[in-house]
Parts: C-alpha cells; sequence; structure tokens
C-alpha cells in the first residue's frame, strides 16, 4: 500500500496529477478544437474517454501545461476544484454540511482533509485516503479524530475499517458533511423551463365533464321515472362519450410531448442521462452538478456584445429568462422579461436568487452583474440590448425601484457561500457598486419650484414671450409646453407636453403631492408660454379647491367645479365646437396639425386640466365619452389633456390609456393603481414621502424615483401668479374656448348689447325670428324673454318667444318664474298686445303709497305698469276664486282671441277654481284651456312647479322654461334630457322645445321708472273692441255712490245692472240674505206701476189670490220668499213666477237656489261671499248675472260685512 501524499499548505487536497488542468483536454471540447458531430459548443458536452494508466511523460508534459495557464481567475480551491473534476474520472459532491454544492476531484491518489475545499471544523486536516481505479474507488482513514462512515448505493451506514471500495452513488459521513462518489458526467445541458402552457388537458377533461353532466342528469331522471327511452338516451350519448374521450387522450399526449421536448437535454455521443443517475432528479441538477455545468461553460466564454449582454443560443428567443426558482414545478418558474425589476422577499430570497442565477449562469444566456441589493442581468445582440434586474429584499421592505414582488422560493437549494462564490467566479460574474438603481438616499428631501425657475423677473418673462413670439412667427422655433416633472440623481426631468403628449396622465393617493404636482406643471406651462399661444381650462370636482388662486391666472379661461354641472356641461359643448372649428380650419389650409398652418394664423394651445377624473368619470358617463374623442384628436388640432387622479383602477379606459403617452405616478395604496398607470407595480412601493414620483414617456428611464416639483406656499403660489399676471400687462389676452358667461341679471338693453348683432336663438322646432322685422298684424307678435348662451357657436344669443305657440315656465321657489311671468306680459303690452294675468296672490293696492317693491314680486306688477296701459286686461289672483274661473272659461271659449292670458303658479290657482266650479273642476277647465288655446288664438303662459312638467295638463306643452333646476333630481323632476341642468342663480334656466335645449338668463322687466318714461304704444281703434277686463264686485254698494235708479252692481264689468223690463221680478234667498231691500231697490229703480209682496211665501190667501189676479191682467209683480219654498212650489202664484219672471237669487250658494233659476248658479257664485248681504244672481232668459245689491240708504263710508248685513232688511 502506497503511502499518502502529503500536501502543501494553501493548496488543495489533490495530488498533482489530479488538481492539474491538463487532463481536462482529453475530454472536455475547447474551442481550438472542433464540436462533435450534431453537438455544438452551447450544450458543452463532455467526451468521457476510457481511463488509462498514466505514464511519467504524460505527467510531465500536462504539468508543464498547466504552469503555462495564463487566466488566473480560478485559482480558488472550490473553482479550481470544479474545473478539474470535469478532467478526473471521479469527483465528490458535497450533499450537507458547511460546504455544500462543492466538488471534490478523484484522479489517482488523493488525501482527503480539511485545509483544501471542506472547511468543515469536524474534519480533520488528514481524514481519507482516496485512490481512483477503473470500477471505483478504493478509501481508507488515514486517522481521523472523528471517524468516517460509509453507506453504499443500496445499504447502511457503516464505519470505515480498513480499505473500502467505494462505487458510483455510494456516499461518506465526514464530521458534519456528506459526500456521493460520482462519476464523471456525459452532459451538463441545464434544461430551460417550458413556456407556460393555455392546459389543453385541462380543457379537454372540463369539455367531458360539462358533456357528462347533463348525461348524468338524464339517468337519474330515467332511473326515477323508470322510463324506458330514458337508456335509449343514454346509449345514443356514448359515442359522444367516446369521441370527448379520444380528443381527451390526444390533448394530454400533445401536452406530454411538448413537456418533454422543452426538457429533454440534448443527446451526446454517449446518450442521455438517466433520471436516477446521481446529481440529476427530474433531469434538473443539484447545487454541485449545477457548479459543474457553470464550471464546463467557463472553458467556453461567449463574447458580450459591447458590454450590454450575449447573444442567446439560436433554440432560444432571447425575449425573456426563465428558470427555477426551486423544485421543478410550474409555479416555480421566473421568468424576466426585458426591463422587469423584480423583488424577492422572505427568509429564502437570498438562496432563490442564487439558484436561480446560477441556471442562468449554465446555460450561458445572460450576463449577470452583481449589486449591493441584487442582480442585474443583460442579454441580447448590441442593437438590441436588453437588461432587467432582481432585488433581494429578506425583511420585507421593497425599494420603490421594484415593478412586481414575489416571495423567495422555499423549496431552493440551501448552498454554502464558497458555493456561490465559486458559481460566480466560473460564470464570470461581476460586481457593480451602486448598480441597482437605487438612488433614493441621493434625492432631495423637497424641490421648491422657485428654486427651478430661471426667469423671476416680469420684464424677462415678458421678454421670453415676445422672443418665442418672434421666432415662431418666422418659423424658426416650434413653441413647447415643457416642465420639470421631477428632480433626480442626474437632475431635473422635463417633459414636453408637444414631443412627449400630447396628453398625460397623473395619479397619486392623499397625501402623495399630486395636487402640488398638478399645480407647479400648470405654473410652469403659464411662465414658459404666453397667454396668447396657451389657453387652460381648469376642471376640479372636488369642490374648486385645487385650482383656487390659479384661476387668476391670464392663461385660465375658467374652473370648472362639480358644484355647477351646468357650466360643465357648457364647457364641454364648447369644446366640442372648438374641435370642430379646428378641424374647419385645418381642412381649409390643408395642414395635418396646427404647426403646418401658416405663421399668421395663431391658434393657441389648449390645455385642458382635470383634478379628480375618475369621479367625473364615474358621476358622468358621457363627459368621459368627451374627454375620449377629445383625447383621439388632440394631437394635430393643438389640444392636451392632463387628467390626475386618486384612485385610477377603472376610470384609465384603453382608449384613455392608449393615447396619454405621458404618465406620471406618485405613491398610491394599490399595486393595481400603479398598474393601470405605469404598466408595472413600482408606484405602489415608493416610499410615504411627498414628492416621490416615476415618470413614464419622457427621454429618463421610468423606474427611477424623482422628486417632484412642490409649488409652496399659498403665498408662494399667489406670487407665482401675480409675476404672470404682471408679465401679461401688453400681451394680447388668452383665446377663450367659448362665450362670456351669462350674467346673473341682465335687462332688455344689456341682452341686446351682450348678443351677436341679427343672432338670435330658436330651437330646431321654433322659427327664426329678426330682431329688425316688423310683424305682419295678423300675426301674433314674439317676445324677448331671454339672452341664451350658445356653446355649439361659442357665442351668445337672443330667445324670442313666439306667443302663438302655449309657454310653461316651470321652476322651483324663488327661480325666477314669476319675474318671467312679468318680463313676458310687458314685452307683450310695448308689443300692443292685451294682457290678462292670473296671479297666485293680489297684488297690493294701487293707491299704496309704499317704497317701491323689490324686483321679481307680484307687487311690481302694478309698479311697473301705473298707470295701467290699455292693453291691460284681468288681473285676478286666486282670492277671487269666481272671476278666476270666469276668465279661463272665456278663454277656454275663444273670447280672449288676441290676447296673452298669463297663469302665474298654475297649482295654486288649480284649488281657487275648484273652489268656485267644483272639485276636479279646476284641472279639466285647464286641460281644455292649454289645448284650445292654440286653435282659438289666445297666446298663453303659464308658470307652475317643477314637478308639473310630467302632469296630464303640462305634457300637452310643448315648448318649455325651466328654472332653478341646478340638481340631478330637480332636473330629471322637470323631465329634462339627461346630464342637462339649469344653474343655480335666480333666472337662469334651459329652454327646452322638444329634444333641443338651450341654457339662457331670463331677461328682466323694466324698472317701474324706466317704465313709466318708455312712451307706451295706443291701441288702434280699428284693431278691434276694447279689451274685455273682468272687475270684482263690491262688497257694499251704498246708495250714494251710484247713480239714482241703481239697484244693483254686477256683470263682468260690474257696472249697473239694467231692471228686467216689461217682466215681474222673483226674489228668493234666505232669511236676512237682503230680500226685502232688493225688493226695495227695484221698486225704486221702476218708473211704471208696480206691485210688492214681500215674503209671498207666508202671506195670507187673499195677497196671494190679489198676486195671481195682477199677473193674470199682466201688471209687474215683484214678490219675495225663502229659497226652500219657492223650489217647492210647483203650482200656484210662486210656481208661475220661477218659470216666467227674472229670478234674483240671493245667496245662491245656500239652500237650492239652481232648483229656483233652472240652470246652475255656481259659476256665477263667489264661494268667498256666499253670506254677504245683499249678494246674488239675476237669473234672465237663461243668463245668470252674478250682482250686488245697493244699500237701502246712503252711507258715506263701506264697513265691515256686518255692518252692511245690518242695513238691509
Amino acid at each position: 500500500m502506497s503511502a499518502p501524499v502529503t500536501p502543501t499548505a494553501g493548496t488543495p487536497q489533490v495530488t498533482e496529477a489530479a488538481s492539474c488542468a491538463p487532463r481536462v483536454h482529453n475530454s472536455v471540447c475547447f474551442p481550438q478544437e472542433p464540436s462533435p458531430s450534431g453537438s455544438t459548443l452551447a450544450d458543452v458536452t463532455l467526451r468521457h474517454a476510457a481511463p488509462t494508466q498514466t505514464t511519467a511523460a504524460t505527467t510531465t508534459t500536462t504539468a508543464s501545461h498547466a504552469h503555462k495557464e495564463p487566466d488566473t481567475r480560478y485559482r480558488q480551491p472550490a473553482v479550481r476544484a470544479a474545473r478539474s473534476s470535469l478532467a478526473s474520472p471521479w469527483h465528490l459532491a458535497v450533499l450537507t454540511g458547511p460546504d455544500t454544492g462543492l466538488v471534490v476531484p478523484v484522479d489517482g491518489h488523493v488525501v482527503l482533509g480539511r485545509d483544501g475545499v471542506l472547511s468543515d471544523p469536524l474534519v480533520s486536516r488528514h481524514h481519507l485516503s482516496l485512490r481512483a481505479r477503473p470500477g471505483g474507488v478504493d478509501a481508507h482513514d488515514v486517522g481521523s479524530a472523528n471517524g468516517s462512515w460509509h453507506r453504499p448505493p443500496r445499504g447502511r451506514w457503516r464505519r470505515l475499517h480498513g480499505h473500502s471500495r467505494l462505487r458510483e452513488g455510494s456516499r461518506l459521513h465526514l464530521g458534519d458533511s456528506v459526500l456521493e462518489l460520482r462519476h464523471r458526467p456525459t452532459s451538463l445541458l441545464v434544461a430551460t423551463p417550458p413556456r407556460p402552457q393555455a392546459g389543453a388537458y385541462r380543457r379537454a377533461l372540463a369539455t367531458v365533464l360539462v358533456c357528462l353532466l347533463p348525461v348524468a342528469a338524464l339517468a337519474l331522471v330515467s332511473t326515477h321515472s323508470g322510463q324506458v327511452p330514458g337508456t335509449f338516451r343514454l346509449i345514443a350519448a356514448v359515442p359522444v362519450i367516446a369521441m370527448l374521450a379520444v380528443r381527451l387522450a390526444l390533448a394530454s399526449q400533445d401536452q406530454t410531448s411538448r413537456h418533454r421536448a422543452s426538457t429533454r437535454p440534448a443527446p451526446t455521443h454517449r446518450g442521455c442521462p438517466r433520471r436516477d443517475r446521481p446529481g440529476w432528479s427530474r433531469h434538473r441538477p443539484d447545487p454541485s452538478t449545477m457548479l459543474l455545468a457553470v464550471a464546463a461553460r467557463s472553458f467556453d466564454p461567449r463574447p458580450s456584445d459591447a458590454g450590454t449582454g450575449v447573444q442567446p443560443p439560436s433554440d432560444q428567443e432571447g425575449e425573456e429568462q426563465r428558470a427555477w426558482t426551486g423544485k421543478a414545478r410550474r409555479r416555480q418558474v421566473l421568468s424576466l422579461d426585458s426591463g422587469d425589476r423584480l423583488a424577492l422577499t422572505g427568509d429564502y430570497a437570498h438562496d432563490t436568487l442564487r439558484w436561480w442565477c446560477s441556471q442562468v449562469l449554465a446555460r450561458q444566456q445572460a450576463r449577470v452583474l452583481l449589486t449591493d441589493t441584487g442582480a442585474r442581468l443583460l442579454w441580447g445582440p448590441a442593437n438590441r440590448p436588453r437588461e432587467a434586474m432582481i432585488l433581494v429584499c429578506p425583511h420585507g421592505s421593497v425599494p420603490p425601484q421594484a415593478l412586481s414582488v414575489r416571495a423567495g422560493s422555499s423549496t431552493a437549494p440551501t448552498c454554502s457561500r464558497t458555493w456561490w462564490e465559486a458559481v460566480c467566479t466560473l460564470g464570470a460574474v461581476t460586481w457593480q457598486a451602486g448598480g441597482s438603481g437605487d438612488r433614493d438616499g441621493a434625492l432631495p428631501e423637497q424641490v421648491v419650484l422657485s428654486e427651478l425657475l430661471d426667469d423671476l423677473d416680469p420684464a424677462d418673462v415678458s421678454e421670453s414671450w415676445k422672443r418665442q413670439e418672434r421666432l415662431t412667427a418666422t418659423g424658426q422655433g416650434t413653441p413647447r409646453l415643457e416642465a420639470v416633472l421631477g428632480v433626480g440623481a442626474d437632475g431635473p426631468v422635463r417633459a414636453d407636453l408637444v414631443e412627449h403628449g400630447p396628453h398625460a396622465l397623473l395619479a397619486g393617493t392623499t397625501g402623495s403631492g399630486k395636487s402640488e404636482l398638478l399645480v407647479s406643471w400648470l405654473l410652469q406651462l403659464a411662465l414658459g408660454t404666453s397667454p396668447a399661444r396657451l389657453t387652460l381650462v381648469l376642471v376640479d370636482y372636488k369642490g374648486g379647491a385645487a385650482f383656487g388662486l390659479l384661476a387668476s391666472l391670464p392663461h385660465t379661461a375658467g374652473v370648472l367645479t362639480d358644484l355647477d354641472p351646468a357650466g360643465t356641461q357648457r364647457a364641454l359643448s364648447s369644446l366640442q365646437a372648438e374641435v370642430r372649428r379646428r378641424e374647419r380650419l385645418l381642412s381649409s389650409h390643408a395642414a395635418k396639425d396646427i404647426l403646418s398652418l401658416p405663421p399668421r394664423i395663431r391658434v393657441p394651445r389648449l390645455v385642458i386640466a382635470i383634478d379628480e377624473f375618475a369621479t367625473l368619470a364615474a358621476s358622468h358617463t358621457d363627459v368621459l365619452d368627451t374627454l375620449v374623442r377629445l383625447a383621439a384628436q388632440g394631437r394635430s388640432l393643438g389640444i392636451h389633456l392632463i387628467l390626475a387622479t386618486q384612485r385610477p383602477q377603472g376610470a384609465v379606459s384603453p382608449t384613455i390609456r392608449t393615447n396619454t403617452a405621458l404618465r406620471a405616478c406618485l405613491r398610491v395604496l394599490d399595486s393595481a393603481d400603479s398598474r393601470d398607470v405605469l404598466g408595472h407595480e413600482g408606484a405602489a412601493h415608493l416610499p410615504r414621502h411627498p414628492g416621490r414620483v416615476l415618470v413614464h414617456g419622457t427621454h429618463a428611464p421610468d423606474s427611477e424615483v424623482l422628486q417632484a416639483p412642490w409649488c409652496g406656499t399659498e403665498e408662494q403660489v399667489a406670487s407665482l401668479v401675480g409675476l404672470v399676471a404682471a408679465s401679461a400687462q401688453g400681451h394680447e389676452a388668452a383665446w377663450r374656448p367659448w362665450a362670456a358667461p351669462l350674467p346673473a341679471r341682465v335687462d332688455r338693453d344689456q341682452a341686446l348689447s351682450l348678443a351677436a348683432p341679427r343672432r338670435t336663438y330658436a330651437l330646431p322646432q321654433s322659427r327664426h325670428q329678426d330682431t329688425t322685422a316688423a310683424q305682419a298684424p295678423e300675426q301674433a307678435p314674439t317676445i324677448l324673454l331671454g339672452l341664451t348662451d350658445l356653446p355649439e357657436e361659442q357665442s351668445l344669443g337672443l330667445w324670442y318667444w313666439d306667443s302663438q305657440r302655449p309657454l310653461m315656465v316651470l321652476g322651483s321657489p324663488g327661480s325666477g318664474r314669476t319675474t318671467t311671468l312679468l318680463s313676458a306680459a310687458t314685452a307683450a303690452l310695448e308689443a300692443d298686445l292685451p294682457v290678462h294675468l292670473c296671479l297666485s296672490r293680489s297684488p297690493r293696492p294701487q293707491s299704496s303709497k309704499t317704497a317701491a317693491p323689490p324686483c321679481g314680486t307680484v307687487d311690481q306688477v302694478w309698479s311697473a305698469l301705473e298707470p295701467a296701459p290699455d292693453g291691460l286686461g284681468t288681473v285676478v289672483g286666486a282670492e277671487d276664486p269666481r272671476r278666476l274661473a270666469r276668465l279661463w272659461s272665456l278663454a277656454a271659449s275663444g273670447s280672449l282671441a288676441g290676447s296673452l292670458l298669463c297663469l302665474d303658479d298654475v297649482d295654486a290657482l288649480v284649488p281657487a277654481v275648484d273652489e268656485a266650479l267644483g272639485p276636479g273642476e279646476g284641472y279639466s277647465l285647464l286641460e281644455t284651456l292649454v289645448r284650445t288655446a292654440p286653435g282659438t288664438g289666445t297666446c298663453l303662459l303659464l308658470t307652475a312647479p317643477l314637478a308639473a312638467a310630467s302632469s296630464r295638463w303640462g305634457c300637452a306643452i310643448g315648448l318649455r322654461l325651466v328654472l332653478g333646476a341646478y340638481r340631478n333630481d330637480q332636473a330629471a323632476q322637470a323631465c329634462l334630457p339627461r346630464a342637462v341642468v339649469t344653474g343655480s342663480g335666480p333666472g337662469r334656466g334651459i329652454v327646452l322645445d322638444g329634444s333641443g335645449t338651450a341654457a339662457c338668463q331670463v331677461v328682466l322687466p323694466p324698472s317701474p321708472t324706466s317704465q313709466r318714461s318708455r312712451p307706451r304704444p295706443r291701441r288702434n281703434s280699428q284693431a278691434g273692441p276694447a279689451v274685455p277686463r273682468l272687475e270684482p264686485l263690491p262688497r257694499l254698494v251704498p246708495a250714494a255712490s251710484v247713480a239714482p235708479g241703481t239697484w244693483a252692481i254686477g256683470g263682468d264689468d260690474a257696472s249697473p245692472v239694467p231692471v228686467p223690463r216689461g217682466t215681474s221680478v222673483l226674489v228668493v234667498g234666505p232669511p236676512r240674505s237682503g230680500r226685502t231691500a232688493t225688493l226695495a231697490a227695484l221698486e225704486h229703480a221702476l218708473t211704471g206701476p208696480v206691485h210688492v209682496y214681500d215674503d209671498l211665501d207666508l202671506a195670507p190667501h187673499e195677497e196671494v189670490s190679489a198676486a195671481e189676479y195682477v199677473l193674470g191682467c199682466g201688471g209687474t209683480v215683484l214678490a219675495s220668499a225663502a229659497t226652500d219654498r219657492a223650489a217647492c212650489a210647483y203650482r200656484g202664484v210662486l210656481a208661475t213666477l220661477r218659470e216666467r219672471a227674472a229670478v234674483v237669487v240671493l245667496w245662491p250658494g245656500i239652500g237650492p237656489g239652481n232648483q229656483v233659476a233652472g240652470l246652475p248658479l255656481r259659476p256665477a257664485t263667489d264661494p268667498r261671499a256666499l253670506s254677504l248681504p245683499g249678494r246674488g244672481v239675476l237669473v234672465h232668459r237663461g243668463t245668470a248675472t252674478p250682482l250686488q245689491v245697493v244699500a237701502p240708504f246712503p252711507c258715506e263710508q263701506p264697513g265691515p260685512a256686518a255692518n252692511g248685513a245690518a242695513q238691509y232688511t
């Protein structure tokens, strides 16, 4: 037995013959040698030569060759041992212990101990002697302190005594380490995990199960019902099941074939390795075999392309790097695409990184650069380099550079640090200090906007604008919309909406600094571009607080908030009109964009900044659609959108994401929000530091963390806004995409001056009117009622109401309904159109000498119309139900043709009409009036609450003016189209005619002073009869106040009632109704002989006979009786008088007055004066005339009703 060779200090514990590399050339394909036929160097196929006896000559030659090896990178014991193991017929692989994963070559005589590759403290310096034999390795313990243990491949552990023959797969237990004897590998190809398949097997299985469900249900039904046809149905389903089974088998076989083809190692000249070969498990190597695979690659280093990466093998696409993170399972595959930033977390993060990178190095598909926080991977050709990064976060603190996060695999092999160092050395892994991209520590804590601005003097800013104008006018410069969005370790990062846009998306949670960045962005745009070249439209759906100070910028056209939905709708309509205007402009000049227009044509850039875009899109889907259309057309038309939101998830549609190439995302709470904006999860891992932002779409890397500029305090922002305003002095004002907003108050003269000359507004169903055209006498005039907003035309117009069409004014209290009615009434009077007013309450008396009432009150009727013009007809309120019902009846019958009937607050007037005519008669008469007014020539204007829009009578009116519906629920109640609301001020409304709408401001009626000073037209006497006017009946008519011979005041005009001539008169009424006084008044009014019989129903038989005699002789009889007795008289003198004489029914609402009169007396009855003495109805020749009987003696002052009653008997 030969003595062991004593190793020298500092060298591996192998013999010189085994440690030198010359034996490698007998078994490894060097780059100088031709590869075996059908194989490549990428396969790293090792040619196993038969072991031969080593001669002295060979030893000498190889030793000299080894000393000539120029590379000094492989002097570490573990690295030299791995490279030597490729040339040795045998090697030991460390399975467990401090040196897990290392290998020890066994070639010739080797003394194994602690001073070489092994570092186990329980292993002696000279522990075990090994000698390679053709059939195995002879081993014996050389006197170790802790002994050695041996276990055959199919045996138990036994202590090693004497010499023992070790065969392949035998294991040694030395100290805490377990080693396994292995033969030199025939192939070291590390397979690439297969791509995830679509799961054909599972789909086929699911198909079969779905098809079997109805078969099983059919079998169950057949079993319980006992029907034989069920069996035949099952038999018919057998072929279908058979075909599905064949399909399932074929799909399973196809998937298995693809899986085996993707994982099978390349064949060598000695065949394929077996699955149970030591060092392999399911065709995957263990750490020791992986070390040998990397070592084999060290003999064939692939040159990198310009230092950026390596060219992948021909069988790889090169678009991604795939490797297992642990055991060979589908869920243990990690794929990295170019640009990925993956963070590995957990206790197994380091082990996962090392195992994954070792597979990439063994396949030589990428370069690996170690950093202080992980590793960088470079691959691909020089003309298309690719890069990815893996960050190790064992404690869970994910850096902001990470775009995705994954937990480390617990099944990843745990190898020694020496093994990892050997892999890095053999795989040419380099160290890159600070290469992780984590430079957050170099970022400033805060960047104030004023520190980034160069020109902070109004003169300098103005001069820069002028210089920009000169360059643009001469075609030497291109307008830019540039702003600094963040400051990184390499300096400011600028974004240009023209170059990087045209649209931008900004996201960030509460407290991240989103609104501050948006304000800073807009301030930079305003400072860099003159108002003539830039227009800002600000939309804030958080109440307007975000843009409060920016509203004073000379570039700002307006600030739209959620508090003014009508203003938002107006702005959208104007923006759509602006898009069409710019399209027409480009088409007329045959230009592809605004930059191609002639320099003399100045088209400003329009930037629309929207804060809380998600809220806007959620509450107004039509707004979202409009913005999408703007985004699709904005690049060529010079329109840019900056969309900012706290919650981008779900709000950013694919169309918006496609058109917003420039994106900035501050810290967000959800990874899905970050993916919606940036396409990765980086923003979800930003630190809780206000202003930290990631920018995508500029020339800077999108994974670089920046510090966004802070606009400053309110005082600093106000100072910058003042600076811009001062710089704008002497420059052209900013162009606005819409006309001036409607004023809160406007009279007729102001409306004419604000509207465009000869520009009027009429909806599609209305006819257009010329403000200067004379009206034909036979046509009803048009009346100016409102100043309209025409966002589709970007101007203001006038709305003239065609009085031939009924108009319904809907509104809530205080919205200006009565003001609209008064304005229409005064305009109609000026147009020589008679007017009748029905008010919900009576105006103040004309004789009242009080202060001028406020505009819009009912009392202003008399203030504006005193003295009453000739055209003013009846003015009645709900306090006089009889006259109100009479006026409506006259209008429904056509008696008011050619007049304007104004009904104020119909819901308050209808109960009064019901009081006069009976329950339900008010709405019935109103519906008749609405339907017959156009045919009879009566002009009709009504005001009503919003709920009247859906009423039965309201549906017949197509032309409406809606006021005070500034909330969505109010607009829906008023039957306005969706998303159409009015303004919140009095008089602000929507003209609705069919499907057409227009916003307007009601023109105020003239003040009393101007009304009196304005000349009133005089009615042409040839135009027709005088305007009918229904006068109220007085409650008391003293005899001294009327002409002699007047017995009663009555009729529509409250004039003296003539005494029925040539007929007798029967006066009926309850007690104390004034029957005696009425007989006395009639007796004084008649000049001829009369016979008076008071209380004829109670008179003796002689008086009754005398009355019958007088009637028989043709004389005139004046008689009185109680109403109920007269109604019950079917013969005699009372029956004769009731049939032939005129009847005066006092208190007709009490008792059977209708039976006495022979016709309904309710229309002529005053329900508010049912028991007023002397109040009655004269029924003569089928006509009922309301009247008030004259008091029997003079009365200087009218007293209350009680005193008046005492004057009648």
